[in-house]
């Protein structure tokens, strides 16, 4: 018989989506504008994976919209662009070692407690 795949437990998506208010954290759109869903910074390719760091908090962001609208959909369609600002990441990488860029500008690194903290920036005094 095959293992069930793995997926976001219950627990760790209520932490994305507190950290997240509720709200894409790309664009800051409200669920209720176009819906939001869970995101995985590294992929977990087509099939799903049974690798349980695809699923923790700092694999995960919420954004407005499904693969196909939205925000979500801007990553899955600009990969490029998705890879400069953070939202998807190589393998190798290490998702709390990776901040992601908002539709603001702010640089955010966030953790797999469910943390999220700007990246200081040039101007921030010490």
């Amino acid at each position: 018989m095959a293992k069930s795949k793995l997926k976001v437990e219950e627990d760790i998506r209520f932490k994305v989506f507190a950290r997240a208010f509720y709200r894409c954290e790309r664009c800051g759109g409200a669920p209720e504008s176009s819906g939001v869903s869970i995101h995985h910074r590294h992929p977990r390719k087509m099939g799903g994976s049974r690798r349980t760091d695809l699923h923790q908090p700092a694999n995960l962001l919420v954004l407005c919209g499904s693969g196909t609208t939205g925000c979500h959909g801007w990553v899955e369609s600009y990969r490029h662009q998705a890879r400069e600002a953070g939202y998807l990441i190589y393998a190798i990488e290490n998702a709390e070692d990776i901040p992601f860029t908002d539709g603001k500008g702010v640089r955010w690194f966030i953790d797999n407690q469910g943390g999220k903290r700007q990246l200081a920036t040039k101007y921030d005094k010490p």
